[in-house]
């Protein structure tokens, strides 16, 4: 499963990705991995990992953060923000499930300031 988010250090991005990775075991239990995305250098997502939650870092979490600065992965699954759009060149909150054949099962994306339900993704997993 692809988590895109638009950004390290913004104000929905830590309490989504902090509940997914709470969730962590309940995915693994369901054979499936989380990969949280985003078009933050490497850089960038290591220092808000290494942050303390307090000052707006993610503190130790249980998910892997990719860097997408290419915005290659942002572009082939359409998650990317419009050029002509205030969030230009920002990844989308996308996510993006796909079965161990590598068929994508699932596309949903929400705008920006609207996070992601981890009951209803473990919903979607459960009926996929």
């Amino acid at each position: 499963m692809l988590l895109f988010f638009p950004a390290a250090f913004t104000f929905v991005c830590p309490t989504e990705t902090i509940g997914f990775s709470n969730a962590e075991s309940e995915f693994s239990a369901r054979n499936a991995k989380v990969l949280a995305v985003s078009v933050d250098s490497k850089h960038a997502l290591l220092q808000w990992n290494s942050m303390d939650r307090k000052d707006g870092g993610l503190g130790r979490i249980d998910l892997p953060l990719v860097s997408d600065i290419t915005k290659r992965m942002s572009t082939m699954y359409g998650v990317l923000a419009p050029e002509d759009s205030p969030d230009a060149g920002l990844a989308m909150r996308g996510l993006i499930i796909i079965d161990p054949q590598q068929n994508v099962r699932h596309i949903s994306i929400n705008d920006m300031p609207v996070g992601r339900n981890v009951d209803e993704t473990l919903r979607l997993i459960d009926a996929f």
